[in-house]
This record gives C-alpha cells, structure tokens and sequence, in this order.
C-alpha cells in the first residue's frame, strides 16, 4: 500500500505501510494480470451493451457470425464469473478477519461483538 495512491484506508496504511502482495502474479496470461483482464473484460463488456443493436443486427444477417458472437459472450461471461468469484472470496475473508478482531462495543460498527444475553430466569411470579 502507499500513501502517494491516496489510499482509501488509513489505518490498514498504517500497518501495512509499502508491504504488498505478489499472490496474483501467477494469474497471468498473455495478456497480462488478473487486474489487467479485469478492465479489459470490463470494457469488452460495456462497449457489447453500448453497441447492442449493432451487435444483433449483424448476427442475425450472418448466422455463423451470430454463432460466433454468442461463444465469445458466453466467454467473456465465463471469465468475468471468474474474477467476480475472486473478489467474493477475497471479500468474505476480510468479513472472516473482521470477526476475529475483539472490539468494545460502540454504535456504528457493523461487526460489534455484543455479549450474549444471559437466560432469563423462570422463577415464581
């Protein structure tokens, strides 16, 4: 993390200061990292629905050209699922952390510990 990027959690920054990771190197391809796919599928996807009407009039004029559109949105489908499953996961276990960390409990923490509440007594009235 560097504080030059304007990161947008300071007190992560303050722990974990310049340390970054090197765990997503390895999801390469010959187009890049995992970060790098992820904005090109991205824009791949938005400039699709931009030019929707475009894209379905020249697929239904040419059926093997419609054939092929469709495998490439299945792909292109397929690989956002993929990084959308990364990122899921990558989120529950900063959820999973958060739950690890003991934290008095104040209003406005979504992950406050509260003390359970102890049985009520089924005593004479």
């Amino acid at each position: 993390m560097s504080e030059g990027r304007g990161e947008p959690f300071p007190a992560l920054q303050k722990i974990l200061g310049e340390k970054t990771t090197t765990r997503y190197d390895n999801l390469t391809s010959v187009s890049g990292t995992i970060f790098e796919q992820f904005e090109l599928f991205l824009n791949i996807a938005e400039v699709v629905q931009e030019n929707k009407d475009d894209l379905l009039e020249a697929a239904t004029a040419d059926r093997r050209f419609g054939c092929a559109a469709v495998d490439d949105l299945l792909s292109l489908s397929e690989q956002l699922e993929r990084i959308s499953w990364l990122f899921r996961h990558e989120s529950n276990k900063m959820r999973n952390l958060c739950s690890e960390i003991t934290l008095p409990v104040r209003e406005g923490n979504p992950f406050k510990k509260v003390p359970k509440a102890a049985p009520i007594a089924q005593g004479n009235k």
